[in-house]
């Protein structure tokens, strides 16, 4: 299950979990996760979670910024859209979020499937 975790001062205070299809963040009222600060727009960026259609059980996270004023950052650099990482930081105007997910070791195996032998 994939989560954001608001930090301060690098700990973490409050975890917002991320189901499909997805959720905003912004200041407004009706964003899943309202964060009060004025350097977030009221409509700021939204996270969209699809089911991985490689491997099973992984879900994939995909952050947009939507046009927001201030912008959306990953790990220091502007996005406008990116798939998030374990990890990741994101930067909402003064709010900082970590991305974090159980589903990382299912990365860790590589399967190699062969073809059937002829008998």
């Amino acid at each position: 299950m994939a989560r954001l975790l608001l930090l301060h001062d690098g700990l973490p205070v409050r975890s917002y979990t991320l189901r499909e299809p997805g959720v905003t963040i912004g200041r407004g009222p009706d964003s899943d996760i309202a964060l009060d600060d004025s350097a977030v727009s009221a409509s700021h960026a939204v996270i969209r979670v699809e089911t991985d259609p490689y491997l099973e059980g992984r879900q994939v996270a995909t952050l947009e910024d939507l046009n927001s004023t201030n912008g959306t950052l990953v790990n220091g650099q502007a996005v406008q859209c990116r798939v998030l990482r374990q990890g990741d930081r994101v930067r909402i105007g003064r709010q900082e979020l970590s991305y974090e997910t159980d589903d990382e070791g299912v990365l860790e195996r590589t399967t190699i499937y062969l073809p059937d032998e002829p008998r």
